[in-house]
């Protein structure tokens, strides 16, 4: 009997356990997140935030949804994908480009960039090697900081950031020879 009543208080003991992690696992805290992409110095808008719910710690440095006031009229100060968390350092300082890095732009045709390429995704810039030249094609590794889609000319204008030296051999490269491939996992 007395190993019923054991089993009893483990039972039990166990019960409350479950439900007192299931309530505190359950905290949920309204942040900001962005509702479409975003590039650097955007100057954010109302429409350009959302409100999420999201089991944060209190230590993240996200946003809160009732401080959206503190971040309306403010530029972007670093590029960040749609449903991005808003964090407290992606608003203001333009952290583009960071130390010893640089941007350049690269216009891409139709057909040699995905339609997927969005801020913030690791790329390699590859450029095919010109039929007069006697060198071999050059690839580049970079973070696409902003996306401009020109559709009167079926060009997508990628701003990229990358190591000084190799920014300046991709603005060297011819217009249109330059084919974005779009890294994913471990870059």
């Amino acid at each position: 009997m007395p190993y019923l009543a054991v089993g009893g208080v483990l039972v039990l003991a166990c019960a409350a356990g479950s439900v007192w992690m299931w309530t505190t696992a359950g905290e949920r805290r309204a942040v900001l997140a962005v509702a479409h992409p975003v590039s650097v110095g955007h100057v954010l808008t109302a429409a350009d935030l959302r409100e999420v719910q999201v089991g944060a710690d209190a230590d993240l440095p996200v946003v809160d949804a009732v401080a959206a006031d503190s971040v309306l009229g403010r530029p972007m100060g670093t590029s960040l994908p749609a449903g991005a968390l808003l964090h407290q350092d992606a608003v203001g300082t333009v952290l583009v480009p960071a130390a010893n890095r640089a941007m350049t732009a690269v216009a891409v045709p139709d057909g040699r960039v995905p339609p997927e390429v969005a801020a913030g995704a690791a790329v390699s810039l590859v450029a095919a090697p010109d039929e007069s030249a006697s060198d071999g094609a050059g690839a580049w590794a970079a973070t696409v900081v902003g996306v401009t889609t020109r559709e009167t000319t079926s060009t997508t204008v990628l701003s990229v950031e990358l190591a000084p030296d190799d920014a300046r051999e991709v603005a060297a490269v011819a217009d249109g020879q330059i084919s974005v491939v779009v890294l994913g996992g471990d870059r």
